[in-house]
């Protein structure tokens, strides 16, 4: 929190980061988290940070390029025929993104643009997408459209890697005299207003909740990362379509959609959707319940304790 200075000797030589972390780690630590006017602060931990963020869009990109069998697949326009509801969602997503980071990018307001991509590419696309494509499969076209998409939004805060991954895509390579089009003079990405759908969005973002309250459940309850549950869900139907979504992210053996809550269950609530997770040979119901009551009485003290302060 104090300024960097020779008599003080606080400086962080940027050469010292750049041999440590990258260059394009300390760059985004310089230009992520930060507030337009004010001064910020800079240490170690933050460009480390980074680095990692770097690294996970390298691995991405190495997920998707090693993956891929066609690469003429990039050259083309996605073809919607066919596109399943997270198909529609990670598309309206990424033009929603174009559309944001561009405005953001016209008002100088580096940092907020660098924090919506850090979000799509480590939420949104790893984590769920991906995942996703796991799952469903045929993904290619979609995979490298959002792969070219996303290093030319992020080339400008990251460069070199950027244009490292960029090197890989051999359909790029024109056919003259095998030159190929570097990503600094690639075309900015436009914006289809016809892929953003927010109903697509919040149809996605339901399951998105109850996966997660599923790996809350689990969590909670402590049931083994390898182990796979039976969860039953009352008021949502139209979730079935993409059952096998929520059980490959969720690790789920049976998903069942009933009329009422099953007995010795453990829930979790969202609107009008009811999660349930059987117990029965999942956990120790005596120990469990040891546990609740030991639970409950800590609560009971806790806000005993509260009602004499605000009593005095």
């Amino acid at each position: 929190g104090k300024k960097m200075s020779k008599s003080r000797g606080n400086g962080i030589d940027p050469l010292d980061m750049i041999e440590k972390y990258g260059a394009d780690a300390s760059r985004l630590a310089l230009l992520i988290g930060t507030t337009p006017g004010n001064d910020i602060r800079f240490y170690e931990e933050k460009v480390e940070g980074c680095r990692n963020l770097v690294n996970k869009l390298w691995n991405i990109s190495r997920f998707v390029l090693t993956t891929t069998r066609d690469f003429s697949l990039a050259k083309g326009r996605v073809e919607m025929t066919g596109a399943t509801l997270a198909d529609r969602w990670i598309l309206s997503r990424l033009n929603c993104l174009k559309r944001d980071v561009a405005k953001l990018l016209d008002e100088y307001n580096f940092s907020a643009a660098g924090e919506l991509l850090r979000e799509f590419t480590w939420n949104d696309f790893a984590d769920w997408y991906l995942e996703i494509s796991k799952v469903e499969k045929n993904k290619e076209a979609i995979l490298l459209s959002i792969l070219k998409d996303l290093l030319k939004l992020w080339h400008p805060f990251m460069p070199f890697v950027t244009e490292a991954i960029w090197s890989s895509f051999e359909s790029l390579r024109t056919t003259s005299g095998g030159i190929r089009e570097n990503l600094i003079v690639a075309e900015w990405p436009e914006v289809d207003k016809k892929l953003i759908n927010e109903k697509v969005d919040k149809e996605f973002s339901a399951i998105v909740e109850v996966v997660t309250k599923i790996r809350n459940l689990r969590a909670e309850y402590k049931v083994e990362p390898a182990r796979k549950i039976d969860i039953e869900i009352v008021g949502a139907k139209t979730l079935a379509e993409n059952a096998e979504i929520i059980k490959a992210l969720a690790k789920v053996e049976d998903l069942r959609f009933v009329e009422k809550k099953p007995e010795q269950a453990a829930g979790a609530i969202i609107g009008k959707i009811e999660i349930y997770m059987p117990l029965a040979g999942l956990i120790d119901a005596e120990k469990e319940k040891e546990r609740l009551d030991k639970k409950k009485a800590n609560l009971e003290n806790y806000i005993g304790g509260l009602e004499r302060k605000l009593s005095n």
